[in-house]
């Protein structure tokens, strides 16, 4: 397969109706069907750009059957999350899709090129977005490591020690992610449930205290360590179906091992 240079500028941030600009930049794209020659089935996320926002945090699946989904958002806002469904089509090349619906479910864009593992959001006559932010248009495509979102996170360790069984707690510690924008779990004793915003790369946060019940166990070691974790985390990694939150360069505040998939 081919390697093409595709010349696109910068745009100021500003809502994915925007049309392209000045300033070229130069990117390197793979030439050629992208339908039928790459693995383009997954889920992509990324953080856009957002004119009124600190950044639209947007999550695309694609299927196999050319069904997909799209939630997105925007970050320091109170509103909740938007998800619109439906289905896409291919262009004659191949290499770009278009929402059957987006558009009125939302106002959100309707098409995207389809590179190797990433998908770059178009302005509205399908061109590539120009300007100093071109490449903060592009969502990339999650590993085939265990994702983050939407799986069942058992906690095994905090601040390097080995999380045992506290006798007299009818909960083991976990933490789920899902596509809403939201973060839910329990300490071992209480639930608790709250915000989580994804930045650029492996960026994690948890933007405000988390809300979590109140009542009280015989062992709430491990519980009090948890909670104070997440004013702390700041990235994430997975490798394989571990899950480590981290701060900076530390060693990691958590980890946690892959149980299951929630459907939420």
């Amino acid at each position: 397969m081919g390697i093409v240079s595709l010349t696109i500028g910068v745009s100021a941030c500003n809502n994915s109706h925007q049309k392209s600009g000045d300033n070229p930049i130069e990117i390197t794209a793979m030439s050629g069907n992208a339908q039928i020659s790459l693995d383009w089935a997954g889920i992509y996320t990324g953080v856009l750009p957002c004119a009124d926002c600190s950044g639209i945090q947007t999550t695309v699946e694609l299927k196999g059957d050319e069904t997909y989904r799209m939630t997105v958002k925007y970050l320091g806002k109170e509103e909740n999350a938007f998800e619109t469904m439906g289905t896409f089509t291919w262009n004659e090349a191949g290499n770009t899709i278009t929402f059957d619906n987006a558009n009125e479910n939302g106002g959100f864009a309707t098409q995207y090129f389809v590179g190797e593992n990433t998908l770059t959001q178009l302005d509205i006559d399908g061109n590539f977005i120009t300007g100093e932010l071109a490449d903060s248009y592009v969502l990339v495509k999650q590993s085939e490591d265990i994702p983050l979102v939407g799986t069942h996170w058992k906690l095994i360790e905090i601040n390097g020690q080995a999380v045992t069984d506290e006798s007299g707690n009818a909960n083991e510690p976990f933490i789920t992610f899902n596509a809403e924008g939201q973060v839910f779990g329990n300490g071992g004793c209480n639930s608790f449930r709250g915000p989580y915003e994804l930045g650029g790369g492996d960026r994690l946060s948890f933007p405000k205290p988390l809300a979590a019940t109140m009542m009280m166990c015989l062992n709430m070691g491990t519980e009090d360590q948890f909670m104070r974790m997440f004013e702390q985390v700041d990235s994430y990694a997975i490798k394989g179906d571990m899950l480590s939150l981290n701060r900076a360069r530390m060693a990691p505040l958590a980890r946690f091992a892959a149980v299951q998939e929630t459907a939420e």
